[in-house]
């Protein structure tokens, strides 16, 4: 699997948002994939946040989502779990068409960032 880290060749500790627009820059430009991120991806959040919603407590949720287009498929991975006492989602993996975006200079965040 190649892991794609925008344009940069170090995995940075950049918003994973920021490292989802570098991963579609290949497909749509900066502007396309910057318009992307702010059009698209509340939606897609907003779903999968519900998905996270419904989910049991420890349980690994995988949603895929294609743009309208079909170019780029976004796929989230998260869980739904327990911090300080309630219940949180939590991201841990994205992937753009099948390659892995650096979330926070990892591929897979296992303590997963809050979303």
């Amino acid at each position: 699997m190649n892991i794609i880290d925008g344009n940069f060749r170090t995995p940075m500790d950049f918003g994973w948002t920021q490292s989802l627009i570098g991963a579609m820059i290949p497909y749509y430009g900066l502007n396309g994939s910057a318009k992307i991120a702010s059009v698209i991806l509340p939606g897609i959040l907003k779903d999968f946040r519900k998905c996270l919603k419904d989910a049991a407590v420890g349980a690994e949720i995988k949603e895929e989502y294609t743009v309208d287009d079909g170019k780029v498929t976004i796929r989230l991975v998260g869980s739904r779990r327990m911090q300080k006492g309630a219940a949180a989602n939590v991201l841990h993996e994205v992937y753009v068409n099948e390659e892995a975006v650096v979330i926070n200079g990892m591929t897979r965040h296992e303590e997963g960032i809050g979303i």
